[in-house]
């Protein structure tokens, strides 16, 4: 069975009030350095799919198109040299 990670975000130039409003939060408790701050929805899918398969689900199910893009990624990795934390429900906890 495969994993992999869907990556659910605003496409570029898009304003993204909750990204904004935590920014401005940080920057109040005087921490000047964040610079940029960026929300974003990270889905699991595991099972028997294809990328094409796959990618039906996120244009067809996840995404607004208009305003959102995705990104897949193979197990759990991210975009090298970028954090990312993930939080799940403990199995059997909702």
């Amino acid at each position: 069975m495969d994993t992999f990670l869907v990556e659910i975000f605003y496409k570029e130039g898009l304003f993204d009030a909750m990204a904004y409003e935590i920014k401005k939060s940080i920057q109040e408790l005087g921490i000047g350095s964040i610079k940029d701050v960026r929300i974003k929805n990270l889905y699991r899918i595991e099972g028997e799919i294809d990328d094409a398969l796959l990618r039906r689900i996120c244009r067809e199910v996840l995404i607004d198109r208009v305003s959102q893009d995705f990104k897949i990624y193979k197990k759990s990795r991210g975009e090298k040299g970028k954090w990312t934390v993930e939080v799940w429900f403990k199995k059997g906890v909702t």
